[in-house]
């Protein structure tokens, strides 16, 4: 019952979520992509799997007497999480992306550090150059604004 009740509060949030994304605009004037347009396909997505996840966890509930021993682990990343969303703007994205991904790719998985490594820098790369280069968006450059003129 946990399960369903966690499945049923995400998809709350899916929607709630998905209902801010489609306020914003998808296009803007100059004809190029809008604030809305990742959003309301994020927002789409999860709402498609958390209502999977609910019907699923209704039609077979797991048992509710095994406890989960990755508490630790779960508060964790949730505090790695909160430190790269404070040092977005301060480092900026790129390096706040890639000491985020690294530090939570280590507490996840101690063993592969070269797999760590080039996840990354490849991943953050590639979404810098998505965003910033490709789609022309602004992402925050943090401390590094300062010697770029």
């Amino acid at each position: 019952m946990a399960r369903a009740a966690f499945s049923g509060a995400f998809l709350a949030f899916a929607l709630a979520y998905t209902l801010l994304a489609f306020g914003l605009p998808m296009m803007i004037e100059s004809g190029q992509i809008g604030p809305g347009f990742f959003p309301r396909i994020l927002g789409t997505m999860l709402v498609v799997v958390s209502l999977y996840s609910v019907i699923r966890d209704i039609r077979e509930p797991a048992d509710d007497d095994t406890s989960s021993d990755h508490w630790g682990t779960v508060g964790l990343v949730t505090v790695i999480t909160i430190a790269f969303v404070a040092m977005l703007s301060i480092l900026g994205a790129l390096v706040a992306m890639v000491l985020f991904m690294f530090v939570t790719l280590y507490v996840l998985n101690r063993q592969g550090m070269i797999a760590n490594v080039v996840l990354s820098i490849l991943l953050p790369v590639s979404l810098y150059l998505m965003f910033d280069v490709w789609l022309n968006t602004t992402l925050p450059r943090g401390v590094f604004a300062l010697f770029s003129g």
